[in-house]
């Protein structure tokens, strides 16, 4: 997996996650990515999911916070649903 980063003042933002598999990212890799984040003093991880992905992002723990949709052309939207989950630090 590539993970490409920014740093943002007290935020650290995932800009974009590459799977190298074509079968893309597993629970595994979000797991990972929110034991490492907890680890390092955040308390939430956000993301901006494709109506696709909605089901796999709320199995996973995140929870929608409302709806964008994105005007491509005259006729054609791309909706895309910002998620938020709220981390555990033990």
């Amino acid at each position: 997996m590539n993970i490409r980063k920014a740093t943002l003042g007290d935020r650290s933002k995932i800009q974009q996650l590459i799977a190298e598999s074509a079968r893309g990212l597993s629970r595994e890799h979000y797991d990972d990515a929110q034991i490492e984040a907890a680890a390092h003093g955040f308390r939430a991880m956000e993301l901006l999911s494709t109506l696709p992905g909605v089901k796999f992002y709320k199995a996973c723990g995140y929870t929608e916070q409302g709806n964008i949709e994105l005007d491509l052309t005259e006729n054609v939207k791309l909706g895309f649903v910002p998620m938020r989950k709220e981390l555990k630090h033990d």
